[in-house]
């Protein structure tokens, strides 16, 4: 979904609890340096930059959250229960 007044892109990704995932994104325009930011269940995750140059890719991917100076770890969906709720499938 996107939100133009906030300049945002949303989305619902479906999941298999375990299993990793990545997030790609592209810039078919590329007037500009694009920057993105991921936000996984109200964490950040770090982002990434799609350079204006036509010599250098139009898209760009993310797939871990940096846990360290030189750690990282993959996105992956796991199990959760809300009260009341189903259980959910969130990122771990």
């Amino acid at each position: 979904q996107y939100i133009p007044k906030q300049n945002l892109v949303q989305c619902w990704i479906a999941s298999e609890v375990g299993k990793p995932f990545q997030i790609h994104w592209l810039d078919s325009k590329r007037s500009t340096a694009t920057d993105g930011f991921v936000l996984l269940d109200g964490k950040k995750c770090g982002g990434s930059v799609i350079s204006s140059d036509l010599n250098n890719p139009n898209y760009t991917c993310k797939e871990y959250i940096r846990t360290g100076l030189t750690t990282v770890k993959p996105f992956e969906f796991s199990q959760t229960s809300l009260t009341g709720k189903q259980p959910q499938t969130v990122m771990k």
